[in-house]
C-alpha cells in the first residue's frame, strides 16, 4: 500500500476577534435550538439520533466556555443524565459531555466492549469497528479526566485492538479496508488517548 493522499491548501489565518465573534454567532444559534426537555434534534422535527445529538452540542458549548450553571447546559445535562445510550457513539459522546459538566458513571462502555478490545454499535457486539472504537475511546478519556476510574484491563485491550487493527504502512481503514486519513487520525488519537506514544 501507498502513502495516504491528503491535498492542503493555503488558507487565510483567521484573527483572534473573527475567531471569538464565530463562536458567540454559533452559541447563540446552538442555544436557540434546544427543545423543551434539554434535547436537541439532529434532524429538526425527529427524534432520530436524539442522545447523541444532544451531546455534541452540550459538548460543543461547555467548551466554548458557556459556564456550567448556564440554564442551557443545566437542562441539556438534566435530560442527559435520564437519556439511556443505545449505541456506542452515543455513549462516548455523553460521556464527553458530561466529563466536563456533571461527570458521574461511564454508562455502559465497559460492558460493551468485545473480546478483541474493540467497540461495536452496541450490544450485543457483532463485530468491533475502529469508528465506533474511537467514540469509546474518547469517552473513556473523558471519564477519566473527569476523575473517574477506568479498569486499567479496558484501556490495555482497547491499545491492543488499535495496535493489531494496524495496516504495515502505518494507516488504517475502517473494519479491514484500505487505509484513509481520517481513520488513520482516528486510530492515532486513540493510541494517544490510551497512553501510546507516537
Amino acid at each position: 500500500m501507498g502513502a495516504l493522499p491528503a491535498h492542503l491548501y493555503a488558507q487565510e489565518v483567521p484573527s483572534q476577534q473573527k475567531i471569538n465573534l464565530l463562536s458567540e454567532l454559533i452559541t447563540l444559534a446552538l442555544k436557540k435550538m434546544q427543545n423543551e426537555n434539554g434535547s436537541f434534534c439532529y434532524i429538526p422535527g425527529s427524534n432520530q439520533y436524539l442522545v447523541g445529538a444532544s451531546a455534541l452540542v452540550l459538548y460543543a458549548l461547555s467548551s466554548s466556555g458557556l459556564p456550567e450553571d448556564d440554564p442551557v447546559i443545566r437542562k441539556g445535562a438534566d435530560f442527559l443524565d435520564k437519556a439511556v445510550s443505545t449505541s456506542t457513539y452515543e455513549e462516548g459522546l455523553v460521556l464527553c459531555a458530561l466529563g466536563k459538566i456533571n461527570p458521574g458513571k461511564y454508562g455502559n462502555l465497559i460492558s460493551w466492549q468485545g473480546k478483541d478490545g474493540g467497540w461495536g454499535y452496541g450490544m450485543p457486539i457483532t463485530r468491533s469497528d475502529e469508528s465506533c472504537s474511537q467514540y469509546a475511546v474518547l469517552g473513556l478519556s473523558a471519564a477519566a479526566e473527569a476523575g473517574l476510574d477506568i479498569p486499567g484491563k479496558v484501556l490495555e485491550d482497547a491499545k491492543k485492538y488499535y495496535l493489531k487493527q494496524q495496516h504495515s504502512n502505518g494507516s488504517w481503514g475502517y473494519v479491514g479496508t484500505e487505509g484513509t486519513l481520517s481513520m488513520t487520525c482516528a486510530g492515532l488519537a486513540s493510541l494517544t488517548l490510551l497512553g501510546e506514544k507516537p
